[in-house]
């Protein structure tokens, strides 16, 4: 068994799907139906889906059960480009470890980007 998609329903699908092929460099593919969007991030779909309602906002480490991050593999010689990348976008970096960086998308899904277990390399 495998993981097929990740589908996150969105209130602003432009600016969403922006974020996911701007900043993080997906590549957009053909949706099963209009109105979406589509994504690949290797193996896995990311369907971005619009839906009204309120964005909610959450502390980033919560102790409610669910769903807390969708992570994006990355090689551990691009880690300070991203850290840079969000610098100049004025993307907050929530949280970092020595495997991942957190940030949170427009609308304030918790996203990962980690090279795990890889650690970054000491006196950086």
């Amino acid at each position: 068994m495998r993981v097929h998609h990740i589908a996150i329903q969105v209130a602003d699908l432009a600016a969403m799907s922006a974020f996911y092929r701007d900043l993080l460099g997906l590549t957009e593919t053909k949706a099963a139906r209009d109105g979406v969007t589509w994504f690949t991030a290797g193996e896995i779909i990311l369907m971005l889906e619009p839906v009204n309602g309120a964005i909610r906002d959450e502390v980033f480490a919560s102790s409610t059960p669910g769903l807390h991050v969708v992570s994006f593999g990355i090689d551990v010689a691009t880690r300070d480009a991203w850290k840079e990348k969000f610098a100049t976008r004025a993307i907050l970096l929530e949280r970092e470890t020595p495997y991942s960086l957190f940030i949170r998308d427009p609308e304030g899904n918790r996203i990962g980007l980690t090279h795990f277990p890889v650690a970054e390399t000491p006196n950086r």
